[in-house]
């Protein structure tokens, strides 16, 4: 935990949920794993920290990978980041929407207020609140919201 300021305000953020403390636990257990390396295709397009809200003074932001245009389009993917709505950021998932935006998917990558600094169900109404801006600006994002998957992440025990 550590202490950062917010518009004023100091909360306490849990950095327990990341992605370097999981690989080295995950590699004690298997010694053959490595970490990502992300490899844009050519013409591949990212925008980063889209404001999608703002609450009590507070922006929320996401990612939004764009698929490789040379692909049938194919939908999109939302990606809740793991660490049980306490810990954890949008960036965590920047490889898997590498990878599924070579393979034709829109991903969006949404920060939500973590429990420690709003209470639950805040981040769940911020993923929602996210859902309803990609779909009401799908033309100016340029997305396809007629199939939407929502994916995301746990934190594991180990």
């Amino acid at each position: 935990m550590f202490q950062a300021s917010s518009f004023g305000a100091t909360i306490a953020i849990d950095d327990g949920y990341t992605v370097s403390k999981r690989f080295e636990k995950y590699k004690k257990l298997d010694p053959s794993i490595s970490l990502p390396v992300i490899e844009f295709a050519a013409k591949q397009r990212v925008q980063f920290n889209l404001r999608y809200a703002v609450v009590d003074d507070r922006e929320l932001h996401l990612d939004l990978f764009h698929r490789v245009t040379t692909l049938p389009e194919k939908g999109l993917i939302v990606l809740i980041h793991g660490g049980g709505w306490r810990a954890g950021n949008k960036s965590h998932f920047h490889p898997l929407a590498t990878l599924l935006a070579q393979q034709g998917f829109d991903v969006a990558t949404p920060e939500y207020r973590l429990s420690i600094e709003a209470p639950y169900p805040a981040a769940t109404d911020d993923i929602k609140v996210a859902m309803d801006w990609l779909v009401n600006n799908k033309e100016l994002l340029g997305i396809n919201t007629q199939t939407v998957t929502i994916g995301g992440g746990l934190q594991a025990g180990i």
